[in-house]
């Protein structure tokens, strides 16, 4: 079986379901989709401000290559589809998301064509017999949100669609989760040590998302007790 995890951005689907990608490559294909994938320069004030945050020193490159070293590492296939991440998106020349109030907003209008762009790139990877997995879009993330709904379309379209609770993010779970069965899986340590050391290899997130490298361990382990949550 083929098995797809999509991911809104490079550590996403990894921080959500890295141990269920340990444990499906024993016996399957596994296939790390990476939606918003690129940048555009020039960059916004925010933009720059998130890259002297990360310390990247080029922000291409070396994003691309983290994703890269995690996919080798959980020995899995790396597949980028090259959409410009929320941050570099622009229209007439004007930053569509400024700032970090505007990612955690409404989808802009301006943005109401990538929904059927993206699907229609996901489709040129996929069948209706492979496993795809989409996130919930917790959290209120533009680029959560928008890739979320087209795991609804392909949904409705009768793809063998699930959803992953986004990791670190928290807010309400959306509608759509009255209609779908919660399954929450507790992993083996090896297995959520091998999503663990993947974490730690996109070492440009470990200060924002953890506060430092050892406390990835702790958040795995103790916090969510090596359980991740997927809705069917």
């Amino acid at each position: 079986m083929k098995i797809f995890y999509i991911s809104p951005h490079y550590d996403d689907a990894v921080g959500s379901c890295g141990a269920r990608m340990s444990r499906d490559k024993m016996e399957n294909e596994v296939n790390l989709i990476t939606v918003f994938s690129e940048v555009k320069k020039p960059f916004s004030e925010y933009a720059n401000m998130l890259h002297a945050y990360w310390n990247l020193k080029n922000p291409l490159s070396d994003r691309k290559n983290e994703n890269i070293n995690v996919c080798k590492f959980l020995k899995i296939n790396n597949i980028m589809l090259g959409f410009f991440d929320s941050i570099y998106r622009t229209f007439n020349n004007e930053y569509i998301y400024p700032s970090q109030e505007s990612i955690f907003s409404k989808v802009s209008p301006l943005d109401s064509e990538l929904i059927e762009n993206i699907k229609n790139a996901i489709l040129r990877y996929i069948t209706k017999e492979d496993l795809i997995f989409f996130p919930l879009g917790v959290g209120s993330h533009v680029d959560h949100i928008i890739v979320s709904e087209v795991g609804k379309i392909l949904k409705s379209e009768n793809y063998k669609v699930s959803f992953y609770l986004d990791f670190y993010y928290t807010g309400m779970l959306p509608e759509m989760c009255e209609s779908l069965d919660e399954v929450k899986i507790k992993f083996d340590s090896n297995f959520v040590n091998d999503k663990i050391n993947a974490v730690k290899l996109y070492k440009s997130q470990v200060h924002m998302l953890y506060g430092d490298e050892s406390k990835i361990t702790e958040y795995y382990n103790n916090k969510l007790k090596g359980v991740e949550i997927y809705y069917e």
